[in-house]
């Protein structure tokens, strides 16, 4: 018998050897370093972190609208004065510049990446910002590995290209002597990479950025369906409000001198009483039998009611997550003075 479900006698107290059917109780976690390429995985073996929470947030209408009020909050009035004119690259000025770095700031908790070139003196000539998305760190060093397929079934179309951190404290000199080995090696200097986060808990946490919004994904997910639904519910929906019974069967191939059956005159009656301009008096005649025509009534508007508590509550929780007040977003408090008061604050 195999050694893992061998009963040994020993003394007469039997011991059963149970190690392999304990481990397959524990869950496994992958190695973001064992990756089995030069970077660390951001998350998963699909190393696709980034692009599940940027479309988590494309697809929700409220996390949207909490991104841009945190980049509204960062940019604020822009830099103070003429520096906000200041260009920075060739086309671009201070003030556009920090609303990229915004941006990235909203959907990392703060965290931005700047991609800075040099000019023959070793000082910074321009400065780009770099999508956390598409930025790896190198598993045994410092360097950076960028590549805007990151995380796709598409990566291996692009190549990847090393980035050294940039380092305010080297000189010049040295900093023209790495530039210029990097264009001999490889034809074309890249960029250093300046990579702003706070490190957080966990194995991941002091690789890259996992925004504290990202616990409460499944409400994100969930505010994208319910707009969905909602979508759904209007287009999709039963549309009717009043079902008309008849007693029996209206005929439909017995046609009148006007060519017109029993159902044609039916229908083209009740249609005058629908829309703005519609009659207020229905009288149903067509030669039907004394049974009774029964008119019932629909109300669509239970149907419509049914999403009201959750296009309240997810919506807010949504807002929980992304620490913005709900009032920002376009959701009353409690009363007039609640909302200005949250509106001041």
């Amino acid at each position: 018998m195999a050694a893992k479900n061998k009963i040994n006698d020993t003394g007469g107290a039997k011991t059963v050897n149970v190690s392999s059917k304990v481990k397959a109780f524990v869950p496994v976690i992958s190695d973001p370093l064992n990756s089995g390429w030069n970077w660390a995985r951001f998350g998963d073996s699909a190393d696709n972190i980034p692009n599940k929470w940027i479309y988590a947030v494309k697809d929700s209408p409220t996390a949207k609208k909490c991104i841009r009020k945190i980049i509204q909050f960062v940019v604020g009035n822009g830099f103070d004065g003429e520096l906000g004119n200041v260009l920075v690259n060739r086309s671009q000025k201070a003030n556009d510049l920090l609303r990229e770095i915004a941006q990235s700031a909203a959907y990392w908790d703060g965290a931005h990446a700047l991609n800075i070139k040099y000019r023959s003196d070793g000082s910074p000539s321009e400065v780009f910002t770099q999508q956390i998305s598409s930025i790896r760190k190198e598993t045994n060093g410092e360097c950076f590995y960028t590549n805007s397929r990151f995380g796709t079934s598409r990566r291996s179309m692009e190549k990847e290209i090393k980035h050294f951190p940039f380092d305010r404290f080297e000189s010049n000199e040295d900093r023209v002597n790495r530039v210029l080995s990097a264009i001999a090696e490889n034809g074309v200097f890249s960029g250093d990479i300046l990579y702003r986060f706070i490190p957080g808990e966990g194995f991941l946490g002091d690789l890259y950025p996992i925004p504290d919004a990202m616990s409460s994904l499944s409400d994100i997910e969930a505010d994208a369906a319910l707009s969905r639904y909602n979508s759904s519910l209007i287009k999709k929906g039963f549309r009717a409000n009043t079902i008309i019974c008849f007693p029996r069967r209206l005929n439909r191939e017995v046609k009148d001198a006007n060519g017109q059956t029993q159902y044609d005159r039916v229908i083209d009656g009740v249609s005058n009483f629908v829309g703005e301009d519609g009659d207020t008096v229905l009288v149903l005649d067509n030669e039907l039998d004394e049974s009774r025509v029964e008119i019932h009534t629909v109300d669509n508007k239970a149907a419509l009611d049914s999403t009201e508590k959750m296009n309240e509550s997810i919506p807010r929780a949504v807002c929980r997550a992304f620490g913005v007040p709900p009032v920002l977003i376009g959701f009353d408090t409690a009363n007039v003075l609640g909302n200005s008061k949250a509106l001041a604050d």
